[in-house]
């Protein structure tokens, strides 16, 4: 068991107690396992990931986020109060982040256009990992009758980075979940 301060946003780990993270200054949380540090871990990967591709036009980390936008993403996309954001990416021709997607702690929440059915509109990372990412038309195909639209977002060739985007995530989360780790799964 390992005991120590791990930060939720950078995936330091450090055993003297203090308030913030000496990398990045965000507040820290107690680490009790090793089953959080491979969570943390994972969450660090999909953080730096996100931050890679957060020049994608429309797509902003949470911290830049303005409270309105993020209250409207919560809203629409479902996405708990208990569920952190880490980016979230607007499809909406006026910015009001009614549609698009969120990348959270916990996995991917979007919500589409009437005209792009999907049959789910959340995926947590462990069920993300187990999909097949590909480029359909103007949306992300998850596989499994699941897409998530990108009709503003893809315009002028970004499709394919936001593409890329996806399947860098799910390589990240495909090569850090073991079928041992069942921790992902709310």
């Amino acid at each position: 068991m390992m005991d120590g301060i791990v930060c939720e946003y950078c995936g330091t780990h450090d055993s003297t107690p203090q308030r913030r993270c000496s990398a990045c200054g965000a507040p820290l949380s107690r680490a009790d396992t090793s089953e959080h540090v491979a969570i943390m871990t994972i969450l660090q990967r999909v953080r730096q990931i996100c931050k890679e591709y957060e020049d994608l036009g429309r797509c902003q980390m949470q911290e830049t986020v303005v409270a309105k936008k993020l209250r409207n993403t919560r809203d629409a996309f479902r996405v708990p109060e208990d569920e952190k954001v880490i980016m979230l990416c607007d499809d909406t021709v006026l910015g009001t982040c009614k549609l698009g997607f969120a990348i959270c702690e916990g996995g991917i929440f979007w919500r589409n256009h009437w005209s792009l059915p999907t049959k789910r509109t959340r995926l947590t990372w462990r069920e993300f990992a187990e999909r097949e990412i590909r480029v359909a038309k103007s949306n992300i195909a998850l596989g499994s009758g699941d897409a998530i639209g990108a009709q503003i977002m893809g315009a002028g060739g970004c499709l394919e980075r936001l593409a890329d985007m996806f399947m860098d995530l799910n390589s990240a989360t495909r090569g850090l979940i073991t079928e041992e780790d069942e921790s992902l799964d709310p």
